[in-house]
């Protein structure tokens, strides 16, 4: 049996980029893939009660908003009153699924590499060109 070895270089990579994730809500994602800024304010969830509540109860979200939610790799949308597009970022914040549209009162399940997820209203994925494959990134505003 051959036992993987990780150097120093490899973990702190792995750091950096897991540090690069938005901490607050005075950053705003950035599309390095277009240059295209996607959101204008970023709420982070980060903890279980946040990441739970989301954005339940919610009656709308402006289409310059969004919600990031660190460490989801699935989401639901009981309770959520409207339709929300969802994306799957992977580790270094690269997208790699995209749901438009999902509507109230269902789930979506986890994808292979997803471990942060992007939900904003629907329609803002397709305005702004978001596609799988393009990195994102958080900049202060």
């Amino acid at each position: 049996m051959e036992a993987r070895v990780e150097t120093r270089t490899q973990v702190g990579a792995e750091i950096r980029a897991e540090v690069q994730v938005c901490e607050d809500v005075r950053h705003s994602l950035v599309n390095l893939g277009t240059g295209e800024v996607l959101t204008g304010e970023l709420h982070v969830a980060d903890s279980f009660g946040t990441r739970f509540v989301g954005l339940m109860g919610k009656k709308g979200m402006p289409t310059d908003e969004g919600l990031l939610l660190k460490h989801c790799a699935s989401i639901h949308t009981f309770f959520v009153k409207f339709p929300i597009d969802v994306a799957y970022l992977d580790r270094r914040m690269t997208v790699v699924a995209i749901y438009q549209g999902v509507r109230p009162w269902r789930m979506v399940t986890a994808v292979e590499r997803g471990l942060h997820t992007l939900e904003m209203a629907a329609g803002a994925f397709e305005s702004r060109g978001l596609k799988v494959g393009h990195r994102l990134e958080c900049r202060a505003r």
